[in-house]
């Protein structure tokens, strides 16, 4: 089925902003187009997707997103599509919130944290990525429990090229950490 939605922006693209277009889940074979622009496509039913759509989106006029959701493609009469449960292939359509976000040109694009409990260290890696003009900055990594940090990991600086990404590599021993269990479901943030 199609889906359509018009609309028009509630704030002002600056010279060095990005737009994005975020699905956070779509069942189906989506196809996304905007403005009459084929965006892409995507089959991940459960998992979230975006597009940079900042030479597309009209930043004064009107705008038309067009989603259409087909069957997952098939091959000798099989779905080709990621399982995950009975939903996934009964449901169809677009099941989760779609947003647009504005972000510097120079932004974080992952945070991946991986803690081992057997050596006592957090290890984490911060991607930043440039989109369509590059710079230089700094970025800070802590961890916080109660507003208080309990875990500074530093800072390093970074450099990117117009559309390119680094990854940060930030890792320190942390031999006390407050386990997260069924019983104790403690976050850090």
């Amino acid at each position: 089925g199609w889906y359509q939605r018009r609309f028009r922006l509630d704030q002002p693209l600056t010279a060095r902003a990005r737009c994005r277009l975020v699905f956070d889940a779509v069942l189906g074979a989506a196809t996304i187009r905007l403005n009459g622009t084929l965006l892409g496509h995507s089959t991940e039913n459960f998992l979230p997707f975006a597009f940079d759509v900042t030479d597309v989106v009209h930043p004064t006029g009107e705008n038309v997103l067009e989603v259409r959701v087909d069957p997952p493609p098939r091959k000798d009469g099989l779905w080709l599509q990621p399982c995950g449960s009975w939903f996934g292939w009964h449901g169809r359509g677009i099941w989760q919130s779609v947003r647009l976000e504005f972000r510097p040109a120079v932004a974080i694009t992952d945070v991946f944290a991986q803690p081992s409990v057997r050596q006592g260290r957090l290890a984490v890696d911060v991607t930043v990525a440039a989109g369509g003009a590059g710079g230089s900055g700094e970025v800070a990594v802590t961890i916080e429990d109660a507003g208080a940090v309990v875990l500074d990991l530093g800072t390093a600086a970074f450099t990117v090229s117009d559309s390119g990404a680094t990854t940060l590599r930030f890792e320190r021993p942390w031999p006390n950490p407050r386990h997260w269990s069924p019983d104790d479901p403690h976050l850090y943030h």
